[in-house]
């Protein structure tokens, strides 16, 4: 399920813990910058007693990055093609 909020997509995934132990989640956050994007993934603290509820957070932490500004620039670096060996 993708939501998309201020100009972003957010991911929200739930996952069941081990042995029935609720539920944990994580959300991923794209936004576009141009030709490119970036993904950043955020982790959700503490466990849900279902899934709905581990939704619920992800999406809730997701949008609260986002209201923060939080840092999505892309670092480039030049990447140099290695100059042929002489005599080859």
């Amino acid at each position: 399920m993708t939501i998309v909020y201020k100009r972003h997509l957010i991911d929200p995934k739930a996952y069941e813990r081990p042995g029935g132990a609720g539920w944990g989640a994580e959300t991923c956050v794209y936004r576009e910058h141009g030709p490119y994007g970036t993904d950043s993934v955020f982790p959700v603290r503490g466990t849900f007693e279902n899934k709905e509820k581990a939704i619920e957070a992800a999406t809730a932490v997701a949008k609260q990055k986002i209201d923060e500004g939080y840092d999505d620039t892309i670092a480039v670096r030049d990447l140099a093609v290695p100059a042929e060996p002489s005599g080859v």
